[in-house]
């Protein structure tokens, strides 16, 4: 029985949280050869009230392919430092995403947290960023 009213779980979603959620093509993800979504990690870097929140994925690596392009927009974390990581990963600070915030809710599962330090090396990635529009910045209030 669900008893926590909606309106307090949507609070409930923070910055700094980490998350994972399938994802697939709409979400600017490409699935593996005959797969239709992928299990993505991803943090919360910002919240729009309670419909949205702006979020970065998590990646294994860099791809090598754009990496001149993308690289410098990635902050590696440690898997020595979160629980939630199978290995060294870097977050995307190139792209933001946006979620309603009910769609995270439903789908999402809670891994962690990351520290205020690793959030604001993001957001400075983010606010470096020349394909994130800066009304978006200001949106979630970013710059």
């Amino acid at each position: 029985m669900d008893i926590i009213p909606e309106q307090l779980k949507r609070r409930a979603l923070e910055v700094g949280q980490v998350l994972r959620m399938d994802m697939d093509e709409k979400d600017g993800i490409v699935p593996r050869p005959g797969k239709t979504s992928k299990l993505k990690r991803f943090v919360i870097i910002g919240r729009y009230g309670d419909a949205l929140v702006a979020a970065l994925l998590i990646n294994s690596d860099i791809n090598e392919k754009k990496f001149v392009q993308i690289g410098p927009y990635h902050h590696k974390i440690l898997q020595s430092d979160y629980d939630f990581l199978d290995h060294d990963s870097y977050i995307d600070g190139f792209l933001l995403r946006e979620f309603s915030c009910g769609r995270v809710l439903e789908n999402a599962e809670y891994l962690g947290r990351i520290s205020e330090q690793d959030i604001s090396e993001c957001i400075e990635h983010v606010t470096l960023s020349p394909k994130i529009k800066p009304y978006l910045l200001k949106k979630y209030r970013l710059y």
